[in-house]
């Protein structure tokens, strides 16, 4: 019994990685990571950015998207959510643009456009590439763990730590100076 549930847990775990790897290839982001991705490139705090987004979500501003669907939410309607989950709902990218040239023009950054599709072998992952793995793989263990302890406001801000605690363990994922830093993890491996 318990190796079935090792198993689903590992299957769950993969669906997990590879919805992240299909959000990143479509240049769709949480409306937390776009916040902290304006933060980042801005300067301007995403506590402030975040609410933004979430209001102009909310009042249609913004199209956002559930996990995987192309259809955009309309909040309260269609058994669609009442309320902006700005850790879950997704934004695209070039949707994004359009937001920040409307309601912050002053802001001089636009969110890239995704890379074009090519098919790489998995002969030429590099090193920086395997820890990045190491440190999304121990995410997904800790955010599966703490929703199934009940809570529900899972991010890559509030995890980062925890990851750094375990990536930590493993030296082969240290940096050319050491352990890795949360604000690291987070920036580069989980991207938020």
């Amino acid at each position: 019994m318990t190796d079935d549930i090792e198993a689903k847990t590992e299957k769950h775990r993969e669906q997990l990685r590879q919805q992240e790897k299909a959000k990143r290839n479509a240049g769709r982001y949480t409306l937390e990571e776009a916040a902290n991705e304006l933060e980042k490139h801005t300067g301007e705090s995403a506590e402030i950015i975040l609410p933004l987004l979430a209001k102009s979500a909310k009042t249609g501003d913004l199209a956002v998207y559930l996990p995987g669907s192309n259809v955009p939410i309309s909040y309260g309607e269609n058994n669609h959510p009442t309320r902006v989950r700005e850790f879950y709902e997704e934004a695209y990218w070039n949707d994004l643009n359009k937001w920040l040239i409307k309601t912050l023009p002053k802001l001089d950054w636009e969110f890239p456009a995704p890379a074009p599709m090519v098919q790489t072998s998995t002969d030429t992952a590099t090193p920086d590439d395997d820890w990045e793995d190491k440190a999304r793989t121990i995410a997904d263990n800790i955010a599966l763990e703490r929703y199934n302890r009940g809570e529900r406001e899972i991010s890559a801000r509030n995890i980062s730590c925890a990851v750094q605690l375990e990536l930590a363990k493993d030296s082969t994922a240290h940096g050319n100076r050491g352990e890795r830093s949360a604000d690291g993890i987070r920036s580069k491996a989980l991207k938020g």
